[in-house]
């Protein structure tokens, strides 16, 4: 059977986000002529088609997603070249993330995260990465999609990628070197591309003092500020939230400022603790399971999904620069969902398994 608590845990944080996005996304629906509930409505359609997918993840045997490996990662790949493409890619808030195919609107950089993870397990399981050697093409392949997403510019999802990526290699037999060698070189290519970034930099300027232009750069600090500070211990109550006017994307990468609001201390750190329990149970999946392809699959996504959620957090808090990164299974947002559940899907196929 698959594992219950994953299952639980995962049908409650999605209630409690589509109701946050029915109260959080009531005053931008209406500024631009839509019903209040326009996005829980539409929250909800894709809940629906994220199920599904949960569900046939499931129910397939896990070994099955080691023959789709390499096929997704070239799809994945193909597609996050598209977003390059004028005719067919989209851009929103000075960024090009989506492209649209035959009307359906998707962001390639969350299929890629799911698809780069199944190519490593893949390629890990294969046989004991013991040298570099061992590990060129799956380094080359996953410097590639980091590429193309930083170029978007996408660079709170790359920066979640490459922790993940990195850490699933902890998991391989090379020798510490390697990832001692990745940490300084890591930061520096970190650092090189947010100081040859203007959109970046201003990201860093207002998270270093918000308050000098809390109009500017510095506003989503400011306003994110402002919410946890009225929501006190107990919350100003669902619905009754007063930032969701002022904070930008106050539905998608804002929410968790809006829970904060509403919803109080106490109540925030309830679902920090749902999500706690959640990634917990999904490492146990990965710590019990005795196929290198299933562990690394399961880690590799856990590990996704974790630092997701903690960057997301993370900036909502203060603690770190702007990044667009979605909180999952809570923020309004097509792609993120459907994978992040078909990813939780295909957790419960190990567990089960």
């Amino acid at each position: 059977m698959p594992d219950s608590v994953i299952t639980v845990m995962t049908l409650v944080i999605l209630a409690i986000g589509i109701t946050m996005i029915m109260t959080s996304s009531s005053a931008y629906a209406v500024n631009n002529k839509l019903s209040p509930y326009y996005f829980a409505v539409r929250q909800m359609k894709l809940a629906a088609v994220g199920a599904a997918a949960a569900l046939a993840a499931a129910l397939i045997p896990y070994r099955w997603f080691r023959f789709f490996a390499l096929p997704a990662v070239i799809l994945t790949g193909l597609t996050l070249v598209l977003v390059h493409v004028p005719a067919v890619s989209v851009t929103k808030n000075g960024a090009t993330r989506w492209i649209e195919l035959a009307g359906i609107q998707f962001q390639p950089s969350e299929t890629a995260k799911l698809a780069l993870i199944l190519f490593l397990a893949w390629w890990l399981a294969r046989a004991p990465a013991r040298k570099l050697r061992q590990v060129l093409i799956p380094l080359f392949v996953t410097g590639l999609f980091l590429f193309l997403i930083i170029k978007e510019p996408d660079l709170g999802t790359a920066v979640i990628i490459a922790g993940s990526c990195y850490f699933l290699f902890l998991q391989t037999e090379l020798s510490a070197r390697w990832f001692l060698a990745a940490l300084p070189l890591g930061t520096a290519a970190l650092t090189w591309v947010i100081g040859n970034n203007p959109y970046q930099m201003n990201r860093i300027k207002g998270w270093l003092d918000p308050w000098a232009d809390p109009n500017g750069i510095g506003l989503q600090y400011v306003q994110a500020q402002l919410a946890f500070a009225r929501g006190e211990l107990f919350g100003v109550g669902v619905g009754a939230s007063e930032q969701k006017y002022w904070l930008p994307e106050s539905h998608t990468d804002s929410i968790f400022a809006i829970i904060g609001e509403e919803l109080g201390f106490f109540l925030t750190l309830m679902l920090i603790v749902f999500f706690g329990v959640l990634i917990f149970r999904c490492f146990a999946v990965a710590s019990k399971c005795r196929d290198d392809f299933g562990r690394y699959l399961t880690f590799g996504l856990t590990t996704m999904l974790a630092l997701q959620i903690c960057v997301n957090m993370a900036v909502m808090t203060g603690l770190m620069p702007i990044t667009g990164v979605t909180l999952p299974l809570i923020s309004h947002g097509g792609t993120s969902l459907i994978t992040t559940m078909f990813s939780i899907g295909v957790v419960l196929s190990v567990s089960r398994g």
